[in-house]
């Protein structure tokens, strides 16, 4: 077994990596190359995995330190490991010791691996082999409507989303509006841009008046999704579906391609009052898995999440694991894992972190964005010790705000004086 790490990757390292992501048994959308590529790409390598001078296989993984995790998963519902097709297990394992032995690192953490797949059994094993102590924790399901085999025909899958009152609905719509559908399938940037200008409109509406206001309030996501749907369609992977209403994008959903599937990837919808009583994502649904019989689609994936309209027609889940790996039990990474074992244990802490510290953090969040996006501040203008705070929190990827909001009175009352007035400024 030969692996052959690389990181500063030229144009024909992305081509080889392409060319087998293309051939894998399950070319998983999320490690695509080009979506790969958007973003911050410092901390990416690739491990190319080489069996008698054939690529078998290949792991993209970042090291942010000394701390290993698979690429992708930032931006993933869930993860599977890039092998050909017909790979055998064991050789699977043997290929994942070897590249785990060849890059330095003294921490790991996936948090995305499918159980369904074994594949983390055998990530696990093998960072045991190396000397590693593992906690593994159940994380989210995915909810899908999948039939296996003889079970499968177009009528039995259209059946579980043709419901009486999503018929209702529709005949409903027909009758009052009437509604249309369209399908971006190829990249072109007027189009995009107009529907993508719609999803986050409805989706900040949706979720801005809740404990978790829209990631999309700020442009650095915007700009990312935009970049991430652009490097998909270049790959034929993303599907823009939506319901129209009076010529404009109403009940909207970002689809991806996986083999015979589909992925609900994200989705976004009016909050028209006059539209709000035809329950138009239920009519998306119906209309998107009548395209996908069409185009030879089996299965539709919900992604990740377990939100109870998912299961009025999943039949099937997969599940996926957290992994967290250390060279010794008296580590940062393995307490971590070792907390977040016991927090999955505990509802009453779960209650509590998630009704009160999470919402609090992304309200920070997104008055950050708001500083940055709406009033354009000018950071060189800031004054004081904060200037450098406020650059890496809104300037470098993802905010890293609650070790500062939570160990810094003064910046907790900074954000509370400063953004107070600037809110007020808005209003007017």
């Amino acid at each position: 077994m030969n692996i052959k790490v690389i990181n500063n990757l030229t144009a024909n390292d992305w081509q080889i990596y392409s060319t087998l992501w293309q051939t894998a048994a399950i070319p998983n959308p999320f490690v695509a190359s080009g979506v790969l590529q958007v973003g911050n790409i410092k901390t990416l390598q690739i491990a190319f995995i080489y069996k008698s001078d054939t690529l078998i296989g290949a792991i993209p993984f970042n090291l942010k330190g000394k701390t290993l995790s698979i690429a992708g998963e930032e931006k993933s519902d869930a993860l599977n490991l890039l092998f050909l097709p017909q790979t055998p297990t064991y050789i699977k394992q043997e290929a994942i010791i070897a590249t785990l032995k060849v890059i330095n690192f003294n921490a790991f953490f996936s948090g995305k691996l499918l159980v369904n797949s074994f594949e983390y059994l055998l990530v696990i094993r093998a960072l045991k082999q190396i000397g590693f102590k593992v906690t593994a924790v159940k994380s989210i399901k995915n909810p899908l409507v999948k039939f296996s085999g003889k079970e499968y025909s177009v009528e039995t899958f259209l059946k579980v989303f043709n419901k009486p009152n999503t018929r209702n609905y529709r005949n409903k719509l027909t009758k009052e509006f009437g509604y249309k559908i369209t399908v971006i399938e190829t990249f072109e940037e007027k189009k995009v841009k107009k529907w993508l200008e719609a999803f986050f409109t409805f989706h900040i509406a949706r979720w801005n008046a809740t404990n978790t206001p829209s990631i999309y309030s700020g442009t650095t996501m915007r700009e990312t999704l935009h970049k991430r749907i652009k490097a998909w369609m270049e790959e034929n992977i993303a599907v823009l579906f939506s319901i129209d209403v009076e010529e404009t994008h109403k009940a909207m959903a970002i689809c991806l391609k996986k083999k015979d599937s589909i992925i609900y990837h994200q989705i976004s919808s009016t909050r028209e009052q006059k539209l709000s009583k035809f329950r138009m994502q239920k009519i998306l649904i119906l209309e998107l898995a009548k395209w996908m019989t069409e185009k030879g689609y089996k299965s539709l994936d919900f992604g990740v999440g377990v939100e109870p309209y998912k299961y009025e027609y999943a039949n099937k889940d997969t599940q996926t694991i957290r992994l967290y790996g250390a060279k010794t039990i008296i580590s940062k990474a393995y307490l971590k894992g070792v907390i977040d074992y016991y927090y999955q244990r505990n509802p009453k802490l779960q209650q509590f972190l998630n009704g009160k510290i999470r919402p609090a953090i992304s309200k920070v969040k997104t008055t950050i964005g708001l500083v940055k996006t709406k009033l354009k501040v000018n950071l060189k203008e800031a004054n004081g010790n904060y200037f450098a705070l406020l650059q890496k929190l809104t300037l470098k990827g993802r905010p890293n705000i609650e070790h500062f909001y939570q160990k810094n009175s003064n910046f907790r009352n900074f954000i509370k004086k400063y953004v107070s007035q600037l809110i007020k400024n808005i209003k007017k």
